[in-house]
């Protein structure tokens, strides 16, 4: 099991159908890690179980930021205030988050 690695549209409609049925379930959820991260290189995001580059982005505006230099990982976050409400942020890697996971099962 590993970090979801998000690298289509599809797979990202279907790691928010993931996230939408556990907020069914009663988790009170709005952010989540994916398994991207710039932390070898800033500025350049890689999957962590692969070391593939991210080519496949859904950055929310203004981001990826590094906000005060520190943000290296991946979430998905819930933003109500735009259109499209799950968009990526990059946030600091030890966020308290939930996260997507992915197997090969």
């Amino acid at each position: 099991m590993r970090l979801a690695v998000v690298n289509s549209e599809s797979k990202n409609f279907a790691v928010l159908e993931a996230i939408h049925a556990a907020t069914e379930d009663g988790i009170d959820l709005s952010n989540a890690w994916i398994g991207a991260s710039d932390i070898s290189k800033e500025g350049t995001f890689v999957w962590l179980a692969t070391g593939r580059p991210v080519n496949y982005t859904n950055w929310s505006e203004n981001n990826p930021n590094n906000d005060e230099g520190t943000e290296n990982c991946v979430e998905i976050a819930y933003q109500p205030y735009t259109q499209f409400k799950w968009r990526w942020n990059d946030n600091k890697c030890d966020a308290v988050n939930y996260f997507v996971c992915e197997s090969n099962f």
